[in-house]
């Protein structure tokens, strides 16, 4: 859920960079969108693999530490 509200916030930066810089293309408009879009996309998949990672070894770590 936290990743859409960055992508929700991230496209519209997007879009709004684009107005203000006076893009009329709306091709521009769509590429830069869509590499905007993977980017987001590859980040939470890269985010949830670290964390899940962490949570196994350190459930790992658990199993192997009889108290």
């Amino acid at each position: 859920m936290n990743n859409s509200f960055d992508g929700v916030l991230t496209m519209v930066g997007m879009v709004m960079g684009n107005l203000v810089a006076g893009t009329r293309d709306p091709t521009t408009v769509f590429i830069t969108g869509l590499s905007t879009a993977f980017a987001i996309g590859v980040s939470g998949v890269w985010g949830s693999y670290l964390i899940e990672a962490a949570e196994q070894r350190h459930a790992i770590v658990d199993l192997s530490d009889p108290l």
